[in-house]
């Protein structure tokens, strides 16, 4: 638990596990002052909407009916 790190460039989405990285392009569609709405385009699912909620220190995604929670690091 806790090896999925991800970084975000302006229009890519990059999935660190391990040694392996994956980037995933995406556009912003939608934001507001504590989310932001993504399209993204995956190699397994394809297109879809993306939320991602701030708290505080943490950001979250909702992936079906789980939340992944990841630390915001600089």
């Amino acid at each position: 638990m806790g090896k999925l790190e991800l970084r975000y460039t302006r229009n890519r989405c990059y999935a660190k596990l391990g040694d392996e990285i994956t980037p995933m392009r995406f556009s912003v569609v939608a934001r507001d002052e504590t989310s932001v709405a993504i399209v993204t385009v995956g190699p397994i699912l394809g297109r879809e909407i993306v939320h991602i909620h701030f708290e505080d220190k943490y950001y979250w995604v909702c992936l079906g009916n789980i939340r992944e929670y990841f630390k915001q690091v600089k």
